[in-house]
């Protein structure tokens, strides 16, 4: 089994971990619609994703929550077309397996985003992290991590 976890977005990513937790692949979210179908058709199997689950907010603005929801909606029909079983997660319930900070508790956006970086870091060191891999690769050690429970 392999494990691919999806930070939906424009700056998101997408991260594949084999079984044992090594990381396989890690990329920024390819450039088009095609190009993201295409990657995960080319995918192994079997492959279990969790996508993280996105909605509006007061951060974003109309345009920000239109072309977020586009590409959460977008990745969602890849993963059926492809036939790649996923559930979607909520930002605070993988964010709780890695004991990460609120928005409050860390002060800042920068300060969150900074935050999941470093964990990404402490658990893939042998990779360069990127804030648009980080959230992906700790998204896919969260559907490692209960799939395999």
């Amino acid at each position: 089994m392999i494990f691919l976890g999806i930070d939906p977005g424009v700056n998101g990513g997408l991260a594949l971990l084999s079984q044992d937790g090594k990381p396989l692949l890690v990329r920024g979210m390819p450039d088009t619609e095609r190009d993201i179908f295409g990657w995960m058709a080319s995918l192994a199997r079997p492959t279990f994703t969790y996508i993280e689950r996105v909605g509006c907010n007061g951060k974003n603005g109309s345009k920000g929550n239109w072309v977020l929801s586009a590409s959460y909606h977008g990745l969602r029909m890849a993963l059926i077309g492809a036939d790649i079983p996923f559930e979607a997660v909520t930002p605070v319930t993988w964010q709780k397996e890695f004991k990460l900070p609120t928005l409050k508790q860390a002060g800042s956006p920068v300060k969150k985003k900074n935050a999941h970086k470093a964990r990404a870091q402490e658990l893939f060191p042998e990779l360069k992290i990127t804030h648009a891999i980080a959230d992906a690769l700790l998204i896919a050690e969260y559907a490692r991590r209960e799939r395999t429970k």
